[in-house]
């Protein structure tokens, strides 16, 4: 250009004016299928100057202040839509909006915001998208634009119920929790209804009162009274697509096992199981406080309280005892207060002046159920336990007699007993432990629980049965790293199940070894010295199974490939061992996708097990690729650059951890468990990074630590989406961050909305309360 005046002239640089291929606006947000309308001062258009594909992408026209440049498409339902979007404009006043059938959507941007994901469901039928880029009255900022690129249109499944909610029986005024599990398309929104006994319509539970977490796969019910008995309750698992259903569960109350108590001495022939008596007498304590009682029997009458003599009781505390002179058969009849089955524990013992053999008996419905015979002076019985099934109504009779018809002139007789309701399904009261041991010694991992007489367990590993391994009781005789992982008991009753939760079996090596099982090093990977200044040993499993350790102020690494072919190498430092276990194991086999020769890798699925941690542990995995090691990858290769692992289990010796850095791992399964369970750390010393928690079929996903644990974890790029439907089973968390990550091949994974629930052990939804981002 050249400018000029009666001075003279001057001529501007020159300037370029670069014309770009014209795309159709469909094309550039990637749906060329559709047709899109245009609205506003100024329409969109396509473009290639800024994308998020590096291709093409939509932008918003040229306005001025006070207008607006829209853009709509029509898409059919039901389906979950998703894009990318960003803005240059004025921050607070200049927006990119986007709305569904005319309701504009939450999350609008200003201001200089970079790509960033949207996420929406739609339900059945036609419905127009709307983006809009809109401005104030004043004032223009940036580029004063805004962008959409990769639109992508998906269908959504229908919801499935995959586990159904299971009937229960409950004593009044405790606690219980009722869940269920569904598939399909997310989000997945879920309802629970109640049908009162009595009543024939079905009614959506609210927040509050005896009922929280309404919306959640896990309802919790407190607080339940006798008047809630036979109720039942069912589960509406909805998204776009449609609903589900569940079947319904049935909560049955039992009264508290604390009914009246009758003491009497007419005990009828029919039930009299050494001959016929008949005395007249009869006398009734009620004693609604005690489950636990004494029969004590000598000189006169009858008597609530505490008696110090016969020994320790089954339970402290107060006791029923009873005195009686020689001219009766002492008895306390229980009667039961519901159908079902109990538990009845007894001991016996006694003393008498003369000497005489007393007997004592537990009789339902005439028969001896339980009996003792104490001979002589200061006698004891061992204790005894019975599992009974009665009918309401049904009368317990605790009674003691003398042998041969001889009474004593002064003596006493306990019989300490409790009788508890065992569930008509199993329930698991105490969980196993995990465990770590030096390497060649036994192990046990012991379940606790009450159910069904004939309830059966069956322990499992990684989702498959361990052979043998059918009693309450899990004994290993000498552990190695075949047997390291992560354990669980499946209890079995003709009426229903229970699964327990986890359990580690840890391996540590004996003092002074570096490594155990199939695993090889050469003297050329010892004390590696990197550029960063750290040490590595680098180890190389050699068959299914094998456990290392890293020595003092040193790194030790082990390798083997995943199930996609990559390699993985699985790193710590500090105290503790590692052992990797791989499920299917292949190899020795030639690194197939790098620039590697005379190695051979082991290939399979990991589950890694890290025992004996403390603060001073760090634990990382990564696959090899282009990021990661470039020079042992190739151009001509599309590395999958996320390293798949099934599970880790950490067992810390003193609650604490140094660090989780795996924002290259993304755990999955379909058996047994994915991700990360630690159920023994409470604290770790820096933030912890996981890529991805996928679980499919019938895994269960875990992101565990200690009860009392304040853990901080990132996720890398994933939206925690889980295949099979479940939430995701969580604790010790005070915080998520829903973050960005990238994989070993350069490949960035920008920051996702969670997708599915965390749920802690007692049902409570934490997802609101800890996940931050993205």
């Amino acid at each position: 250009m050249r400018v000029s005046n009666t001075a003279g002239s001057a001529n501007s640089h020159t300037a370029t004016v670069t014309v770009g291929p014209s795309v159709p606006l469909p094309t550039a947000i990637d749906q060329p299928g559709l047709s899109e309308t245009s609205s506003g001062a100024v329409a969109w258009y396509g473009q290639t100057g800024t994308t998020h594909d590096g291709v093409d992408a939509a932008q918003s026209g040229g306005i001025a202040n006070s207008q607006s440049s829209e853009f709509s498409l029509v898409v059919e339902g039901p389906c979950g839509i998703s894009f990318w979007w960003r803005v240059s404009s004025e921050g607070g006043y200049d927006y990119l909006r986007f709305s569904i059938d005319g309701t504009e959507q939450s999350g609008r941007i200003s201001g200089t915001v970079d790509w960033q994901p949207k996420t929406f469901s739609i339900g059945a039928g036609s419905h127009t998208l709307k983006w809009a880029y809109t401005k104030d009255s004043s004032t223009s900022s940036g580029s004063d634009s805004g962008w959409v690129d990769q639109l992508e249109i998906a269908s959504i499944a229908a919801p499935a119920i995959t586990t159904q909610p299971q009937s229960q029986t409950v004593i009044a005024g405790a606690e219980t929790l009722l869940t269920v599990a569904a598939n399909g398309g997310l989000p997945l929104n879920y309802q629970w209804q109640r049908l009162a006994a009595g009543t024939a319509t079905w009614a959506d539970l609210t927040e509050g009162g005896s009922y929280s977490n309404v919306g959640t796969a896990a309802l919790k019910i407190v607080s339940i009274t006798g008047a809630m008995n036979g109720d039942q309750f069912r589960c509406v698992a909805s998204n776009a697509a449609g609903s589900a259903t569940s079947a319904a569960a049935i909560v049955e109350v039992s009264l508290p096992l604390f009914p009246t108590w009758s003491i009497t001495t007419d005990y009828s022939a029919s039930q009299n199981p050494i001959g016929a008596w008949s005395y007249g007498r009869k006398w009734s304590v009620d004693a609604p406080a005690f489950d636990l009682f004494t029969v004590r029997w000598g000189d006169t009458g009858w008597y609530l309280g505490n008696y110090g003599n016969g020994g320790p009781s089954i339970q402290g505390g107060p006791v029923l005892w009873a005195k009686a002179n020689g001219t009766g058969y002492p008895c306390v009849r229980w009667t039961c207060p519901k159908t079902g089955y109990y538990n009845i524990v007894g001991k016996f013992t006694g003393a008498d002046s003369r000497g005489v053999d007393n007997n004592v008996y537990v009789v339902i419905a005439g028969t001896t159920a339980m009996s003792a015979r104490l001979q002589g002076y200061e006698q004891q019985a061992p204790f005894q336990h019975r599992e009974v099934s009665l009918t309401l109504g049904q009368e317990v009779d605790f009674t003691m007699a003398w042998a041969g018809g001889v009474y004593s002139e002064y003596g006493w007789t306990d019989l300490d007993a409790v009788i508890s309701e065992v569930p008509r399904i199993p329930v698991v009261t105490g969980q196993p432990r995990s465990v770590v041991n030096i390497l060649g010694r036994s192990v046990s991992v012991e379940v606790e629980s009450v159910g069904p007489a004939g309830s059966t367990f069956q322990w499992y590993r990684a989702g498959q049965a361990v052979v043998g391994a059918t009693t309450s009781t899990l004994r290993l005789d000498i552990v190695d790293p075949n047997q390291a992982g992560l354990y669980d008991v499946a209890i079995t009753a003709p009426t229903g199940s229970a699964l327990s939760r986890p359990a580690i079996v840890g391996i540590m090596l004996p003092a002074g070894e570096r490594t155990a099982g199939s695993i090889t090093t050469r003297a050329g990977w010892l004390d590696i010295h990197h550029p960063n200044g750290a040490v590595y040993d680098q180890f190389l499993l050699t068959g299914g199974a094998a456990t290392f350790n890293a020595g003092p102020g040193k790194i030790a690494r082990c390798s083997y490939l995943d199930s996609k072919n990559s390699i993985v190498q699985v790193e710590m430092s500090g105290a503790g061992a590692i052992t990797i276990v791989l499920d299917n194991p292949a190899g020795p086999m030639a690194p197939a996708l790098y620039n590697q020769s005379g190695i051979q890798y082991m290939k399979g699925d990991a589950t890694v097990i890290l025992a004996g941690a403390d603060e001073t542990t760090h634990v990382s995995i990564y696959s090899v690729g282009p990021l990661t090691n470039p020079g042992v990858t190739r151009a001509d290769v599309t590395y999958a650059g996320w390293a798949d692992v099934r599970a880790m289990g950490i067992v810390s010796a003193n609650g604490k951890l140094g660090g989780i850095h795996q924002g290259n791992v993304a755990y999955a399964a379909a058996t047994g468990f994915a991700g990360i369970y630690a159920p023994t750390v409470n604290t770790v010393g820096s933030l912890s990074v996981v890529h991805a928690i996928a679980a499919s079929g019938d895994a269960i996903p875990y992101l565990y630590f200690g009860p009392n644990g304040n853990v901080v974890v990132k996720i890398a790029g994933s939206s925690l989406a889980q295949p099979n439907g479940d939430s995701l089973t969580v604790q010790g968390l005070i915080q998520v961050q829903m973050g960005a990550g990238q994989s070993s091949a350069g490949t960035a994974a920008p920051a996702q909305a969670i997708q599915t629930r965390l749920i802690e052990d007692d049902g409570t939804d934490v997802t609101t309360a800890i996940v931050t981002g993205p």
